[in-house]
C-alpha cells in the first residue's frame, strides 16, 4: 500500500512538470491592464447611458430641441477630431514627440 502512494505522488509530480510554462509577468500585467480598461469602459458606458438621456431631457426643455441637435453635431465632430489625433499620435515615433 505505501508503494501505491509513492507511485501516485510520482505520477502527480510528473504531470505537474509537464504543464506548459506560465506566462511571464509582462503578459500578466498586460492582461490586468486590459481587464481594468474594459471595466472602466463598461462603467463609463453605463453611467453615460443613464446620465445622457437625463441631461438631454433637461437641455431640450431649457433650450429647445433644435439647439440640442447642434450641440450633438459639435460634440460628435470634436470626438472625431480627438480620435484622429490619437490615431496620428500612435503612428508617430516616440522620440519625435519633442521638438528639440
Amino acid at each position: 500500500m505505501p508503494h501505491q502512494h509513492i507511485a501516485a505522488a510520482r505520477i502527480h509530480r510528473e504531470a505537474r512538470d509537464e504543464r506548459p510554462p506560465r506566462s511571464n509577468s509582462r503578459e500578466g500585467s498586460d492582461k490586468a491592464a486590459l481587464t481594468r480598461n474594459m471595466r472602466l469602459l463598461s462603467l463609463t458606458f453605463t453611467a453615460s447611458s443613464i446620465a445622457g438621456p437625463l441631461v438631454a431631457g433637461f437641455a431640450m426643455n431649457a433650450r429647445g430641441s433644435d439647439m440640442l441637435m447642434w450641440q450633438l453635431a459639435l460634440m460628435s465632430g470634436a470626438l472625431v477630431v480627438y480620435t484622429l489625433g490619437l490615431r496620428e499620435g500612435r503612428r508617430q515615433p516616440e522620440h519625435s514627440s519633442s521638438m528639440s
